[in-house]
């Protein structure tokens, strides 16, 4: 979904919000949102933060042999 502003050019804080010639522009995907709160959920469960925790591990230890 695409968002425009054509009244840009009359604004006196357009200098401030866009460097845009057209005017300011937002584009927003309902899917991505989405799959950020599934990420998020998933992250935040128990099995999550054990893969999370082990995860940071495994790395560090191939740095600290290193």
């Amino acid at each position: 979904m695409h968002f425009r502003c054509h009244k840009c050019k009359e604004c006196p804080m357009k200098s401030k919000c866009t460097k845009s010639k057209e005017g300011r522009t937002i584009v927003h995907n309902f899917q991505l949102e989405e799959y950020e709160k599934e990420v998020q959920k998933n992250i935040k469960s128990a099995d999550g933060i054990q893969l999370m925790f082990q995860r940071s591990n495994e790395t560090e230890g191939t740095f600290g042999d290193w």
